[in-house]
């Protein structure tokens, strides 16, 4: 009878099928850019990777605009052509776009890592050309702001705030960095690009809002009959069989028709329907945007914390008086204690 011994830890051992799972290509291409762009944290180049995207594919699409071929078609909404066409407002429109698209891409490249810590002078030099494109674009959307969507108070009070808020926070933002308080100058500047963002949410919230409001029916917009006789291509017999033959008279430009909000129905109803969804959907917009940027800068304690320790120690070399203090800080215009070297951590 042969004695049977139990098989050593050695044997067992080599016996032993080691399971190691190899990330996929996706996986690894991900982490692999994740590094070469300078961001440490997964989260942040999940958020960069996302909004970024879309501003800067947003842009780029957006760019047939300029072309004078797409500028008085579809490219608009029916009825918005009319006051865009010529003039101020044109000028205002072309300097809109000229100014904002280019700066929504470049904004892009002031939150890679790497350009921030290699090459600090393109940092520069495109932070500055941000502002001025910026500063212009805004500039031309408040030209015309006042006939944006139908001119509704609600429309054009939605484009003057995101506006608004876009240059403050950029300004909020140009203002920390010349006090080297570089953790409040990443917060503005994060939400200056947040906000300006909002019009492509805003853009889908409106087609979504549009349709909800043709199927739900009762609304409508008011139109000048010099709008809709442009939209209808100064056709009269179109204006008579819409059911506007008030508009076919040589004097009645200024006089105001209720145009149903029926989308897919007509160019006069589909204009219609994106003007009474307009308002809504950008201060909807707006507030998201403005929640997902606290919600972020909440999220990301840990960068406040470095970033401020830094700012702690270039104001000190360059000899401020509360170093750490300089800028936006809630202990210099609120009532918290002044930040001092015993809070830096280790």
């Amino acid at each position: 009878m042969s004695s049977q011994h139990p098989p050593s830890i050695a044997t067992a051992s080599s016996e032993m099928h080691t399971v190691v799972k190899t990330p996929n290509v996706v996986v690894r291409f991900w982490s692999s850019l994740s590094k070469r762009l300078g961001f440490r944290r997964p989260l942040s180049f999940f958020f960069f990777f996302v909004f970024g995207g879309a501003l800067a594919g947003f842009s780029l699409a957006s760019f047939r605009l300029l072309d004078p071929t797409h500028y008085y078609t579809a490219s608009f909404a029916p009825g918005e052509v009319y006051w865009v066409r010529e003039g101020i407002r044109k000028a205002g429109m072309i300097l809109h776009l000229a100014a904002i698209l280019p700066c929504g891409i470049l904004s892009i490249l002031q939150f890679i890592p790497k350009i921030r810590k290699q090459y600090i002078l393109l940092h520069r030099i495109n932070g500055y050309l941000v502002l001025i494109l910026l500063v212009l674009g805004i500039t031309g959307g408040f030209i015309m702001a006042r006939h944006t969507f139908g001119g509704g108070v609600s429309a054009s009070g939605a484009t003057y705030a995101v506006g608004a808020v876009t240059l403050i926070s950029a300004l909020m933002g140009y203002y920390n960095i010349k006090q080297i308080q570089l953790e409040q100058h990443r917060k503005w500047m994060l939400r200056m690009v947040i906000y300006m963002s909002s019009i492509i949410t805003a853009r889908v919230a409106m087609m979504i809002t549009a349709a909800v409001v043709t199927t739900m029916g009762g609304f409508a917009a008011p139109w000048s009959c010099a709008e809709l006789l442009y939209t209808l291509d100064s056709n009269t017999t179109k204006v008579i069989n819409a059911g506007y033959p008030q508009c076919t008279d040589p004097n009645s430009g200024d006089q105001l028709v209720l145009v149903p909000a029926t989308f897919e129905v007509s160019p006069q109803g589909v204009g219609s329907a994106l003007r009474v969804a307009f308002g809504n959907s950008m201060w909807t917009s707006l507030l998201i945007h403005v929640v997902l940027a606290e919600i972020y800068l909440k999220l990301t304690p840990s960068e406040t914390d470095r970033l401020r320790a830094i700012s702690y120690q270039r104001q000190l070399e360059a000899g401020v008086k509360h170093p750490g203090s300089a800028g936006t800080t809630s202990d210099r215009w609120g009532d918290a204690k002044y930040y001092h070297a015993s809070q830096l951590k280790p």
